[in-house]
């Protein structure tokens, strides 16, 4: 009777860690599908932050240009 109990708490107890055990993959495998979209994002942040910049160096080539613009004399003439 004592060793059926002992079986059966076994199998029991087998059967919750089996139960864990496939969780704990659930869990890695939604942590790396996590990690990758992360790693995924910070390329594309790198990206944007790279053409941002390069819009920040046309946007000040372009105010210098215009700058240049105003002093043209044709242009001072126009304005007034």
């Amino acid at each position: 009777m004592e060793l059926e109990k002992a079986k059966a708490l076994h199998a029991e107890e087998l059967a919750h860690l089996t139960r864990f055990d496939e969780q704990l993959k659930d869990l890695d495998k939604a942590i790396s599908k996590k990690k990758d979209a992360i790693a995924d994002c910070d390329v594309q942040l790198a990206k944007i932050d790279g053409e941002l910049k390069g819009l920040d160096v046309q946007k000040q080539e372009a105010l210098g240009h215009v700058k240049n613009l105003e002093r043209e004399p044709w242009i001072k003439e126009q304005c007034q």
